[in-house]
């Protein structure tokens, strides 16, 4: 996971003389140009890092208060996974039923105006014709994904379309 704008990576550890903690590192002040201690807490994933008003001092001796705080953050960083989770989940849910509406809009116009339905149907085997014959190069790893998807998408549509015809030249 990535930090946020108030963390800031730990790249070396340091010890302080008066407990002995570990979970220190030395920063030093932008304005003053002083170096103080800061204390030190792991991520989700397990990467140190610190924030800039986390003074060592406000824990010196005192243990117990590191676990809370780095419990707080472990429960923040999770709820902040979480809601991200849920969003994804949401625009996925709601890409799903988007195309949904979209097939049944193209069984509609096959049902109601099959030569319209025709021409759509040719449009998109043109469409897919076109990319199966000049495929994107793997070098373009993102956009030759996204281009076989959107042939899948297609032979999804050219299979409803037919089916939708001869459904309606049967009848």
């Amino acid at each position: 996971m990535g930090l946020n704008s108030h963390h800031q990576k730990v790249t070396r550890r340091a010890r302080c003389k008066r407990c002995g903690s570990k979970d220190v590192t030395w920063q030093q002040s932008m304005k003053t140009g002083k170096w103080f201690l800061t204390e030190v807490f792991k991520d989700l994933n397990g990467e140190d890092f610190t924030q800039y008003r986390l003074f060592h001092s406000n824990f010196c001796e005192q243990p117990d208060e590191h676990e809370l705080v780095q419990k707080q953050f472990h429960a923040d960083e999770q709820k902040e996974l979480d809601e991200r989770e849920a969003q994804v989940d949401k625009e996925r849910k709601k890409r799903e039923h988007e195309r949904m509406l979209n097939f049944m809009a193209l069984i509609e116009l096959c049902q109601e105006d099959p030569a319209k339905g025709e021409a759509e149907m040719t449009k998109r085997e043109r469409e897919l014709a076109s990319i199966k014959a000049n495929p994107t190069s793997m070098d373009y790893f993102t956009d030759a994904m996204r281009e076989r998807q959107h042939a899948k998408q297609l032979e999804i549509e050219i299979d409803l379309m037919r089916h939708a015809l001869d459904t309606t030249n049967n009848v």
